[in-house]
Order: structure tokens, then sequence, then C-alpha cells
């Protein structure tokens, strides 16, 4: 049995885990994927590794006891949700979805009464701030399909996404540039790799290191939070303006000086593509028919909601009352501050960037030659006053 003496204080969990949910939750709109990606101590519960050989591991058995409390299940509604979506298991670094029995051992010998109450608390506290976030699936028979990022892959995939990468950064990268200091501890093209990893296994900057290190072929990789910073650098336009950035007396939308301070660099590196594309290095001549031009729109969800609360709103600010697609109406009162250039998609509560992109589809490979943002409205907004980007003449 653990030891009663092993957990912290409550409130000590009860901050770290309210500080993470509320960065998590503008991050993610779904409450595996927070609590999935939440940082539990080991001091929290060291019990835990002392009662044995355990078959599931701490951390994960804690983010399912935090999952099930969260969404107010019992023991065996919990074991049935696990084993019917893989992506909870999996998302928890579970090699197979754990039993009833499994759960409730594990509730009543591996955790103490103490902890086992620090546990329930903050279940309950973190499907308070989902709420707040809108976060909360209302259709609780309702569950997100499994995503690329939620699966380590077998090693030919993983492989052949290193491959791609590794390419990519022969090629591709070679334009892109950023204002960091002459003694930076890793060089620009580590991040580009990572970001090109990232891009292809549809994951977060928040994915484990050790996913990426695994693969690479460098002795260490960055952690998330330096990686960030040093790819919001690349499209950081000059600060210093110019009377061209002026049209019609107003001044050019950030998004647009974000746009042109990576055009070239992308430019550069479709160039290149097709230069090797081209050669007979490989016994190719060129990009095999057929070929055809492909003009699409691809979307970016961006999770942050734009409603804030009752409580922060200015006095006489008014709020905006707008329909959602399921028919309900809503009153919410809104962000200063919100992405201009995000747009709305089909379901009320959905957001994200959307792109044009021009692509050519041939035998060989899909290769993207041209890419534009593009603006729609959003569900509180009265789609005749906004000023949406054109897809044509994107």
């Amino acid at each position: 049995m653990a030891s009663e003496s092993s957990t912290p204080p409550k409130q000590e969990i009860a901050v770290s885990i309210k500080k993470q949910v509320e960065a998590l939750a503008d991050l993610h709109d779904n409450i595996t994927r927070i609590i999935a990606n939440l940082e539990i101590k080991c001091h929290w519960f060291e019990g835990y590794e002392h009662s044995g050989k355990a078959d599931f591991n701490r951390e994960g058995m804690v983010k399912t006891f935090l999952y099930m409390h969260t969404k107010g299940f019992n023991e065996t509604e919990t074991a049935r949700r696990m084993a019917g979506a893989a992506f909870i298991y999996v998302r928890f670094d579970f090699d197979h979805p754990p039993t009833k029995q499994v759960i409730n051992y594990n509730k009543r010998n591996r955790f103490t009464l103490a902890e086992r109450e620090v546990l329930e608390s903050a279940g309950a506290l973190i499907h308070h701030i989902c709420a707040e976030h809108d976060n909360v699936q209302t259709d609780t028979s309702v569950e997100p399909a499994l995503e690329p990022d939620d699966i380590e892959g077998t090693d030919i995939e993983e492989v052949q996404i290193m491959d791609a990468v590794e390419r990519a950064s022969d090629l591709g990268f070679s334009g892109f540039t950023a204002d960091r200091p002459s003694n930076t501890k890793y060089a620009l093209e580590c991040y580009l790799e990572r970001q090109g990893y990232l891009n292809m296994a549809n994951a977060g900057a928040t994915t484990p290191r050790r996913r990426f290190a695994r693969l690479s072929d460098r002795d260490e990789v960055p952690h998330g939070s330096s990686h960030n910073r040093t790819i919001k650098k690349i499209a950081d336009p000059d600060s210093q303006l110019t009377f061209d950035e002026f049209v019609d007396g107003g001044r050019i939308p950030d998004w647009e000086r974000i746009r042109d301070e990576t055009l070239d660099a992308f430019h550069t590196g479709v160039e290149r593509i097709l230069d090797e594309i081209q050669s007979d290095k490989h016994g190719e001549t060129g990009i095999r028919e057929p070929v055809n031009a492909a003009l699409d729109i691809v979307t970016w969800n961006f999770w942050p909601s734009p409603f804030k609360k009752r409580v922060d709103a200015a006095p006489g600010e008014q709020p905006v009352t707008y329909e959602t697609s399921s028919g309900s109406t809503r009153t919410k009162y809104l962000k200063d501050d919100y992405p201009v250039m995000a747009s709305g998609f089909k379901e009320s509560h959905e957001r994200g960037y959307k792109f044009a992109t021009l692509t050519i589809v041939a035998e060989n490979t899909p290769i993207v030659l041209a890419i534009e943002p593009v603006r729609d409205a959003r569900a509180w907004e009265d789609s005749e006053d906004v000023g949406r980007t054109s897809w044509i003449g994107s």
C-alpha cells in the first residue's frame, strides 16, 4: 500500500494543474488532449511505484483517474470509454486499455485515500476550467477520432518521415533565416527539422522531445518552449515601417507583413525542389505525366476562444448575439485582440486559419507552388460586414 504521508499539499497540486489546464485549454478543444499534455510531477504520487510491478505506468494511471473524475464517469464507464476509443489510452501512454478491475485495483492499492481525494478534486477543477473555455463535449457519446500524432507509428513510417525531413532540410529550408544571437545553443536547421517533423506527424510543439530525439541523428534536440520562440523569429517582420507599408491612409495588416516576410524563403525552397526534380540525378526527366494543377483550401484549427468572461467586459461594452450551427442563440463578449485572420468553420464552435494553395499533382509527388491566407466570416459576425479575402484573388 502507498504511504499516507507521500502526498504533497493538495493546494500545490491544484495550483499547478490549474495553470497548466488554463494554458492547454487555449491550445486544445478536447479534454483528453488537455489531460494527456499535463505534466504530472513524480513527488505528487510517490507511493504508486512502491506497490510491486505495475503494468500501467503511474503518470498514465493518474491521467486515467483525472479523466474519470473530469467526465464524471464511474470505473465501469471509464473502462468502457477507454476500450471503445483507442485514442484515449494511447494518449495516456498505455499499450492497451485498462479494465474496470485494473482501475479499481489501482485505486485501492496504489493510491492513498488522500491521493484519491486529490485526484477527484483535480478532476472537478479541470472540468470547471474546460467548461469556461467551451471544451466540454455536451454529447458524451461522441468522441473525436484518433489522429496521426496520437500513435508512434511503425518504424517504416517514422523512417519515411525523417527521410522526408532531411530532404526538406537540404532543399526547402535553405532560404529561411532568423535574427538570432551568434552564441545560440542549437543551429536554426535543428528547429526547422523539428518543425518539419511536427508538420508531417500532425503534432504540436508541446509533443515530448523524446519522440523527435529518437528519430533525429542529432545528439540533442531543443525543448518545445525554445522551439516556439525561434520559429516565431523566422516570420518576424522588421519593426521599422516604410512608406510602402501604408496604403489608402492605413497601415498594412500584420498578417500581410508576416506573409511577405516568409514568401521569399518559401519561393526559394520551391525553386530548389523543382530544380532537383528536373535534374537527371535519379534517372528521371522532370515531373512525369499525368500532371494536374489543384487549387484547394487548407484549414488549420485555432483553438483559443474569441470570447471573454462577462466580468472582463468594459463598462458599457455591448455583447454580440448570434445563432450557433445547432440553431441555439448565444450572447457573448468578444476579445479585443482575437486574430483577425482566424476564420469561421462549418460548425459554429470551430475556428481556424484557411489557406488557398496551388499544387502540382503529378505521378511523382504533390508540390505546393503557392499559398495565400484567406478569410471567411465567423459565426458571431455579419457576413456582409466582413472584408473577406477572395478565393479567386488568392
